[in-house]
């Protein structure tokens, strides 16, 4: 494994803990929000629009993860009884599919986000967020899951030169019902998710 792999699976690592800690802060603000509503008859206010951010953050951070993981979901009852070259050659497509979905994605982010700096815009709300921190984050995030899926490409590109099928398995194709248990059973033995 490359350091370059390692330092995406430690950044991404990372980006998932720091996702699920906005989206439980945001689950309590929300809390207190209906609390404070309830029992003192007025608004914090900015719950919902905190809360939105934190989504939006988590889930383009959060995308890279799931993919160093193989835990995007994958529609597999066909892929699954094919023979190991096309399952690979499959899993390539897959991940070119995504990327070019990421692409376009990104690039109208992006812009979203250039003319929210450019124009100096905040949110309608009493919050009068700068809307370039929430969506710079957010488009940060997607930049990120483009990194990794470039590497996971060139990943499987290097193992189909190979022809190591299982190489190619291993880092883009669905996870297999034994790895799952083999994870549950000793996660310490059952080596890398890829």
């Amino acid at each position: 494994m490359s350091h370059f792999t390692r330092a995406l699976e430690k950044v991404s690592s990372a980006a998932a803990w720091v996702g699920g800690g906005l989206l439980v802060l945001a689950a309590v603000l929300v809390c207190i929000e209906v609390l404070v509503r309830k029992v003192f008859l007025m608004s914090l206010g900015g719950a919902d629009e905190l809360s939105g951010y934190a989504f939006a953050i988590a889930t383009s951070w959060g995308c890279g993860y799931a993919l160093l993981q193989r835990a995007h979901i994958r529609i597999d009852v066909l892929y699954i009884r094919l023979p190991e070259v096309v399952r690979a050659w499959l899993d390539l497509v897959a991940l070119l599919s995504l990327g070019l979905f990421l692409a376009v994605m990104t690039w109208h982010a992006a812009g979203v986000f250039v003319f929210a700096a450019t124009e100096n815009t905040h949110s309608n709300t009493p919050l009068k967020t700068p809307m370039w921190i929430p969506q710079g984050l957010w488009v940060a995030g997607f930049i990120f899951f483009g990194l990794v899926i470039a590497e996971q490409v060139g990943r499987c590109l290097s193992a189909l030169l190979r022809q190591d099928w299982i190489e190619v398995r291993r880092t883009a194709g669905t996870r297999s019902i034994k790895d799952d248990i083999d994870d549950e059973i000793d996660p310490a033995l059952a080596g890398p998710r890829h």
